[in-house]
């Protein structure tokens, strides 16, 4: 494998234990990922999957994300185990594939303890968020157990209608509420909320998810330009398409690095067709001049997302500047609805220097 893996220039480190003479980790990185992380390093997701190889070890992929919203795997680690330690000499070999002590705007995880204390120690000038829809389905389970506990002690208890998931109940109200606040007002009176509705999940709420709210509470994820991933779903579909590619869990590790290299090539032949395609293929649209300078400069995915906005601008109507929120030049790096409405009633274009450099 390793062999092979240096003909085809790929970017490779291992360990092997001292005392056993066995591998312990294997860091791979595709010459073609690398490239396109260098161009596009803004945001990376890591995640573990399993169940890839005989031995049983954790596979982790580091995903990036392409202007035209494609995954791209920029490289991927077998370890024997996910300590600190372990994520930091992972994170470490990641860090090498950036010149001149660059790092990404965004690293968004699950809440891997582990790999979160690893993160500031090698990039500490990048943000962790942490994927909203686990927290979310986390809370929601935790909620569902609580309230068959509580139903199972006290069959007469003053909940709704016990046939109702109770989890999905709190998680669409009073949790919803605290997630999505947007002011430290909204997120106070949350808060306040939930307290006194669901006394028996404070402690919880409070010590498993409050302490890191800075990474995946709305109020403070709209502060960086995270590019609309605030969830680890990238990186669970690139698990999915790995494990379609490798068709067992049992495996060597030689095997693994051969099916990945071949997805690594169809997946580089579809990220450049896209690419082509956004720079030479128009794309229609009502708006008549105000985008016509950003044709065949910046993705069809960036011109829809301002579309989209565009046209909430129109639905929110009047006192726009004061109800625009501005969030989309924060997260995106493209101009908020507000925006591009002052410059569509001047009759004047978007120009391609307010646009984010991704």
């Amino acid at each position: 494998m390793l062999a092979s893996a240096t003909e085809a220039g790929y970017v490779q480190y291992r360990e092997i234990n001292s005392e056993t003479a066995q591998l312990t980790h294997i860091f791979m990185a595709h010459p073609e990922a690398i490239r396109m992380y260098r161009s596009y390093k803004f945001v990376v997701g890591i995640d573990s999957t399993y169940n890839t190889n005989t031995y049983k070890f954790p596979l982790v992929e580091m995903i990036g994300m392409t202007p035209t919203n494609q995954n791209f795997t920029i490289a991927y680690a077998i370890m024997e185990s996910e300590p600190k330690e372990d994520y930091v000499w992972m994170l470490e070999k990641l860090r090498t594939l950036l010149p001149n002590g660059e790092s990404p705007n965004v690293i968004v995880t699950d809440r891997e303890l582990s790999l979160m204390d690893a993160i500031p120690l090698v990039f500490p000038c990048s943000r962790n968020i942490l994927c909203v829809w686990h927290v979310n389905q986390a809370v929601e389970k935790r909620v569902n157990d609580t309230c068959k506990n509580m139903r199972r002690r006290n069959t007469s208890s003053s909940r709704p209608d016990p046939d109702v998931e109770m989890g999905k109940f709190f998680t669409s109200t009073c949790w919803y509420f605290v997630v999505y606040a947007t002011t430290d007002d909204q997120l106070r009176e949350a808060l306040g909320a939930m307290n006194e509705k669901w006394p028996s999940m404070v402690e919880y709420i409070e010590t498993t998810w409050l302490v890191h709210g800075v990474k995946f509470l709305r109020l403070h994820t709209i502060t960086s330009t995270h590019y609309g991933n605030t969830s680890t779903s990238r990186v669970e579909a690139a698990h999915s398409v790995l494990k379609e590619w490798l068709h067992s869990a049992h495996i060597s590790v030689d095997t693994v690095w051969a099916h990945y290299h071949a997805l690594m090539a169809a997946q580089h032949v579809e990220i450049k067709k896209a690419l082509e395609d956004s720079r030479s293929k128009g794309k229609k649209d009502k708006y008549g001049r105000l985008f016509s300078l950003l044709k065949g400069k910046v993705s069809m995915y960036a011109l829809g997302l301002m579309y989209a906005e565009f046209d909430r601008g129109t639905e929110v109507g009047e006192r726009l500047e004061e109800r625009c929120g501005h969030v989309m030049r924060t997260t995106h790096g493209l101009p908020c609805a507000c925006d591009m409405h002052r410059r569509s009633t001047a009759g004047r274009r978007v120009h391609l220097d307010s646009i984010d450099v991704f």
